[in-house]
């Protein structure tokens, strides 16, 4: 049986698209898509400038340059700010988007972009830091948070 049968078949269409596009600034892609364009090194440094504007909650200033250097390097995100359609690193893109996940499935639970926000940029005593630098530094500290906002989703006490 094929994709489109089983689409038809239960009167809906099944979609592998999900957020982390709208926050990076590119639209609606798909999963695939982004594994794609991260593994490629063709994700665009306007990705990481409008993750980190998302996340600061403002388009420039203090704020913008604080919650950048604890996502990438001062220097990463000073060649970003000046050549917006330059393409980041797979590394890079692939920290971009643990990050970008973890934003999205924050504002998912907690149905506000405030609250989502306070949520990743606090520290979680249950986590041992904040949301957000642990997506940054690696795929365990994102799946960590992942698992927490899985359980906060569901109404598991934590």
């Amino acid at each position: 049986m094929s994709y489109n049968s089983v689409s038809r078949d239960i009167g809906v269409v099944l979609s592998l698209e999900y957020d982390v596009g709208r926050l990076l600034g590119l639209g609606r892609r798909t999963e695939a898509e982004m594994e794609e364009s991260v593994r490629s090194g063709t994700l665009p440094a306007s990705a990481l400038i409008e993750l980190v504007r998302h996340v600061a909650g403002t388009k420039r200033g203090p704020a913008t340059t604080a919650t950048a250097t604890r996502i990438v390097s001062r220097a990463t995100w000073n060649r970003a700010l000046r050549n917006p359609k330059a393409k980041l690193s797979p590394a890079v893109a692939d920290r971009i988007e643990r990050v970008g996940q973890l934003v999205a499935h924050s504002e998912a639970v907690w149905g506000d972009e405030d609250d989502a926000r306070e949520f990743v940029t606090s520290h979680q005593v249950i986590l041992g830091g904040a949301p957000l630098d642990m997506a940054a530094d690696s795929t365990v500290g994102a799946r960590r948070a992942e698992a927490i906002l899985g359980r906060i989703d569901h109404g598991i006490v934590v």
